[in-house]
């Protein structure tokens, strides 16, 4: 799993790899955003969740 980290971050982003498309051969991604994440919750404990969902 790739993590980038911003300076304030205050939302999460997970990207969701669905396989290919057989028509297209591209990759098909989905992306889920969780936002409003406390400014006082450290990047480890943002990580855990993550990893949990």
């Amino acid at each position: 799993m790739s993590v980038t980290e911003g300076k304030n971050p205050t939302s999460l982003r997970m990207k969701f790899d669905l396989g290919k498309d057989e028509i297209t051969n591209k990759t098909k991604v989905k992306s889920k955003t969780y936002s409003n994440i406390k400014p006082e919750a450290t990047s480890q404990a943002i990580y855990d969740v993550a990893t949990a969902l």
